[in-house]
């Protein structure tokens, strides 16, 4: 058989297609986040007063060539926790959480967690 008809590949360019493989799988970021634990309910609790106002938290997270990390690595449970404590309120109605990323692998990447939600009181609790 010719080997200029039929070249075989050497080990080398194999390796070398093997790890930009390897680094280009391990560079890609994750487009879509998994969300918080959820409660759903077809309707409103009796007794659970949901403000009329939506409130948003959001944290993102900033990394430059792989080493250089800086911003708020929080996830959406923090993110929730900070909304329920800043607001004063018992729990969160018509909650949506999300994650976004953008950027360049190994150059530039940004991801934010973002919780948007209204604020609600158990009024029941706040009787007794």
């Amino acid at each position: 058989m010719d080997e200029s008809i039929h070249p075989s590949a050497s080990s080398g360019t194999l390796l070398v297609f093997a790890v930009a493989l390897a680094l280009n799988g391990s560079a890609c970021a994750p487009l879509s986040g998994t969300s918080s634990l959820t409660v759903l309910s077809a309707e409103t609790p009796h007794g659970l007063v949901p403000a009329a106002k939506t409130e948003q938290e959001r944290a993102c997270t900033n990394w430059a060539l792989v080493f250089f990390v800086w911003g708020d690595q929080s996830s959406h449970e923090t993110l929730v926790s900070r909304m329920l404590e800043r607001t004063g309120a018992d729990t969160l109605v018509d909650a949506k959480a999300e994650t976004s990323t953008w950027g360049f692998p190994y150059l530039y990447m940004r991801s934010c967690e973002t919780v948007t939600a209204r604020p609600a009181h158990h009024t029941i609790a706040r009787a007794q």
